[in-house]
């Protein structure tokens, strides 16, 4: 993903309006060019979401493992989104505002959309 903008604002408030309900907050780190925030429980079950700025003067190269995955696209917050289910990992990806917006995680997919489909986006 390339960008021509040089872009350095803060990153959007972003809420989740929907979590499982036994998922709690355990890291919600901002640094650089980045945002990453995990929720788990104590299942083992997980979902990370990483929000990586894209300016002039960064780039972002994600490699996703698909082979023998199972690809589609769905529209999530009015753009094209790529869906990979392999094994029991999923991983949504999309970009929005000059920010690249990655949710990954080992519980279900139709969890994974639902979180990602509610997430609420601020630009302050």
């Amino acid at each position: 993903f390339l960008n021509e903008t040089t872009d350095n604002s803060s990153f959007p408030e972003i809420v989740f309006t929907y979590t499982p309900e036994d998922m709690v907050s355990v890291v919600n780190s901002e640094f650089n060019n980045q945002k990453y925030i995990l929720y788990e429980n104590s299942k083992g079950e997980f979902f990370e979401l990483t929000v990586s700025r894209i300016t002039s003067s960064t780039a972002y190269e994600k490699i996703v493992d698909s082979e023998d995955a199972e690809i589609f696209k769905q529209n999530i917050h009015g753009v094209d989104a790529s869906i990979i289910h392999k094994g029991g990992e999923n991983t949504i990806i999309w970009t929005m505002n000059n920010l690249v917006w990655q949710l990954y995680g080992n519980c279900q997919m139709e969890t994974l959309l639902r979180i990602a489909t509610n997430l609420s986006v601020n630009y302050k």
